[in-house]
């Protein structure tokens, strides 16, 4: 971000946006692409059942992802308001301190979880079936959660310097390297789960690292010295929120839905949410890279006061989001099917009801990238109360509430209909939200 002068925002045009937002789109996308790959790998070098290890660890992964999401959205609208208001000075103070309560953060919550792993993991599914293998896989993968958590944080500190295509390459070098060293350790030296557990670990630390010594080499962000009191560093956190609770919300309603598929089509169920998600997890990445690009330019805009450039922002923006709204429900109808048979051949019953279940996702797809904008805006503004209320609604209350409904009333279909009800009832909260914030910053035509 220059420091010294307004980002040049109005003077994009729509495919100047999306030269800007493009890098930080792939960075998501190859991060959904690599859970994948990640699972289809165990699944072939291991076994199915093995792959329970890393669904029952999903709820953990998540929760240090979105710590770091947290931690780092947080800090960049602080941070980027502190710029727009010229406070350069505090800015760097406060980026240290961030950093300071992060590294504390990523050592005490894996330390309570080790503690505690037999009443949590049993929480998450463990049974005496898989036991086996989600304690091999935890034991390992938990002592890396440190480095996934400093190496979100270091992530979306980057893309608000606008090192977007370095942040890129980071991830490149740390899938890579996991989709690599999957191979190796499970089937050339045999390792089985545990090697996919080092191999996800390997990749975690290697990007972190590369960060480090980016950071280190090139001087970023301005540090300063000087201690920031936590109660100081609270409400930075808290603005981040929605992203902490959209994480492990998808961990939790993932166990949900893997146990309600369970009931009503027994194992290929599960097999089929996962797919789901998986699908679900890559399109809505497209909006999340949009918006951490997003974010941070609302929030120097609202930190300068400067409305006209945050309605310039936000139109833009929405104008990206529907266009490529259309591009994934395409793609979800007519992959469908050559997907489910991809996954299930030759079991065509499972097939048929992995389409089913796409096409519903599919439908999803057309308000979901809404619902991402509006935690994103309110985020950006740093109102870090409405955007974790959306999130808490959209994310846990709708979910719940319409899995249990739906499901009651039309059986295992309901499982994939309530997903299309709890987007389009968060598309529809989001824009009487925006219209009641519209009021203060004049934008409340945007929609």
């Amino acid at each position: 971000m220059n420091k010294e002068t307004d980002m040049n925002v109005p003077s994009l045009s729509l495919a100047g946006l999306s030269k800007i937002v493009i890098p930080s789109v792939l960075v998501y996308m190859m991060i959904a692409m690599y859970g994948v790959v990640d699972s289809f790998l165990i699944a072939r070098l291991v076994n199915s059942t093995a792959i329970a290890a890393t669904n029952i660890f999903l709820p953990i992964g998540a929760l240090f992802t979105g710590l770091g999401y947290m931690i780092g959205t947080g800090a960049n609208a602080a941070i980027m308001e502190l710029h727009g208001k010229g406070s350069h000075d505090l800015a760097g103070r406060l980026c240290s301190g961030i950093l300071t309560y992060a590294l504390v953060i990523s050592l005490v919550c894996p330390a309570l979880i080790y503690i505690f792993r037999g009443q949590v993991l049993g929480f998450f599914g463990m049974t005496p079936g898989n036991e086996a293998y989600v304690l091999e896989y935890f034991n390992i993968l938990i002592l890396f959660m440190p480095a996934l958590l400093i190496s979100c944080v270091l992530n979306l500190l980057l893309i608000g310097q606008e090192a977007v295509m370095t942040v890129a390459l980071l991830e490149l070098c740390g899938g890579l390297t996991n989709c690599i060293l999957d191979v190796v350790l499970m089937k050339h030296f045999g390792l089985g789960i545990s090697g996919a557990a080092a191999a996800a670990g390997t990749g975690y630390l290697l990007q972190t690292v590369l960060a480090v010594i980016l950071i280190a080499r090139r001087r970023l962000f301005g540090f300063s010295p000087g201690f920031i009191p936590i109660k100081e560093i609270t409400p930075v956190f808290f603005n981040g929120i929605s992203e902490l609770l959209s994480m492990t919300s998808a961990g939790i309603l993932t166990i949900m839905l893997n146990r309600a598929a369970a009931d009503f089509y027994s194992s290929v169920g599960t097999s089929v949410v996962c797919v789901v998600s998986n699908v679900t997890y890559l399109s809505d990445s497209l909006f999340i890279g949009i918006m951490v690009v997003v974010e941070p330019m609302i929030a120097y805009f609202y930190g300068r006061d400067n409305r006209d450039e945050i309605r310039s922002i936000c139109k833009k923006t929405i104008t990206l989001i529907c266009i490529l709204t259309a591009v994934t429900v395409l793609s979800a109808v007519l992959a469908a099917r050559p997907l489910s048979d991809a996954y299930f051949h030759p079991d065509k019953e499972g097939a048929a009801l992995c389409t089913r279940a796409l096409l519903f996702a599919g439908a999803s797809f057309l308000f979901s990238g809404f619902g991402i904008f509006v935690s994103g805006y309110f985020t950006g503004c740093t109102d870090g109360k409405t955007s974790g209320l959306f999130s808490v609604l959209r994310n846990i209350v709708f979910c719940m509430f319409f899995l249990a409904v739906l499901t009651g009333i039309f059986g295992g279909i309901g499982i994939w209909a309530s997903i299309v009800a709890t987007q389009l009832s968060s598309a529809i909260l989001g824009f009487f939200l925006i219209k009641r914030q519209g009021y203060l910053l004049k934008i409340s035509h945007l929609v």
